[in-house]
């Protein structure tokens, strides 16, 4: 069930609930709305109210960990990914295949990532394994780099430190 669904039915239900209330409130004798029995639905409801503000907030509390641990993980990535470029583009005009390829393993991780479906049951499996493949071409690519110099070596490590 879509969450557009879930969300309308649970609309639909309180809906509900609320207009039973009312209606109850009226075919009930007078000794259950008022007194003893008024004040216990007073103290229920105070603590339903307590119980879904407290959900709530561990809620909104969840998905802030999550946003800020993948904004983290994704600002420690961009980084990565700039130095390795800049150590390939230290190396010389030869490395310009090796940055392009970079660049569009990287477009292609994006797109895995943000473009996957909710009904994929194979993300995970589909994502490792394209993180496995691209780790085996960039380091082919670098491996088919030649250093001639010792300044170009001391790139290629670097950019192999970074990759």
């Amino acid at each position: 069930m879509s969450s557009d669904k879930f969300a309308f039915l649970v609309a639909v239900a309180m809906f509900g609930a609320g207009l039973l209330g009312l209606v109850l409130q009226r075919v009930l004798p007078e000794h259950h709305t008022t007194g003893g029995s008024r004040d216990m639905i007073g103290a229920i409801v105070g603590l339903l109210t307590l119980l879904c503000a407290l959900v709530t907030g561990l809620l909104i509390w969840t998905a802030y960990g999550v946003y800020s641990n993948q904004s983290v993980q994704i600002e420690t990535l961009a980084s990565k990914v700039m130095q390795l470029d800049l150590a390939l583009a230290d190396y010389g005009p030869e490395a310009t295949a090796a940055r392009a390829q970079r660049r569009d393993s990287l477009a292609k991780a994006i797109d895995q990532i943000w473009g996957a479906s909710e009904s994929d049951g194979n993300f995970a499996a589909n994502n490792f394994a394209s993180a496995i493949q691209n780790a085996r071409a960039r380091e082919k690519a670098l491996e088919a780099l030649h250093p001639s110099t010792d300044e170009q070596k001391q790139d290629l490590a670097v950019a192999s430190a970074r990759s």
